[in-house]
């Protein structure tokens, strides 16, 4: 037997999930650094070539990632 049964599981009172009791907040900070390159200055913006609307769809008006936005493997993030 290779699955999960009721002695695998936990119990959580509808109170505690309510209050957010097991609620955790982790946050990392990114420091992104546009550098010059021999073809001159990057520069970090939303226009992305060959980037469509749905790859750019967490991106702010900067061209970074918005606050709170969800994000997957893969997703443009600068």
């Amino acid at each position: 037997w290779k699955g999960y049964n009721f002695e695998d599981a936990i119990l959580i009172s509808e109170k505690i999930v309510k209050d957010d009791i097991y609620t955790s907040i982790h946050i990392e900070e990114f420091e992104v650094t546009a550098r010059d390159t021999k073809l001159g200055p990057e520069e970090i913006t939303r226009d992305i070539p060959n980037a469509g609307e749905e790859a750019l769809r967490n991106l702010d008006h900067l061209g970074v990632v918005r606050i709170g936005a969800e994000v997957k493997p893969s997703d443009i993030l600068v």
